[in-house]
Order: structure tokens, then sequence, then C-alpha cells
């Protein structure tokens, strides 16, 4: 599993496929910190989700603990159009 979080974290962490604008790039991103044990990256994501994207709708789920269940229910919420 851990494996697998690595080719995730790499990909989504590359700049020609994380889109800053996304909040649920930030989200996967933070989740899968949680896979790789990168413990300060994953703060740091937290930290600029919160400051780029106030009321954001996914900063009350990047707590840890959270169920896959709990995961999969954000993934398949509505995206909002802008």
């Amino acid at each position: 599993m851990r494996e697998m979080g690595e080719v995730a974290f790499h990909f989504l962490n590359n700049q020609s496929h994380f889109n800053p604008e996304k909040e649920e790039h930030y989200y996967l991103l933070w989740k899968i910190c949680s896979l790789t044990i990168r413990n300060q990256v994953k703060k740091r994501i937290k930290e600029t989700y919160k400051t780029k994207f106030p009321g954001g709708r996914y900063y009350s789920f990047m707590r840890d603990g959270i169920t896959l269940n709990q995961a999969m229910s954000i993934l398949l919420m509505p995206l909002k159009n802008n």
C-alpha cells in the first residue's frame, strides 16, 4: 500500500498534474501523505489549503482518523462550478 502511495504522491505532486486552483487536489495530496508518512508535508498542505480556500469544502475532513467511507463520500460530492 505504501508503494502505491509513493506513486500517487509523485504523480499528483508533479506540476503538470497538480492544479493549485482545485480544492480536490489539495485534499487528495493531503490524504496521500498519510499513506506515505509525510507528516510535515501533510501539515503544510493543510495550512496552504486553509489559506487559499477559507471555508473550503474539504477542510473539515482534513483530520487524522478519516475513514475510507468518509474519503469516498467526499470524492463523490458534486463539484461546485465557479
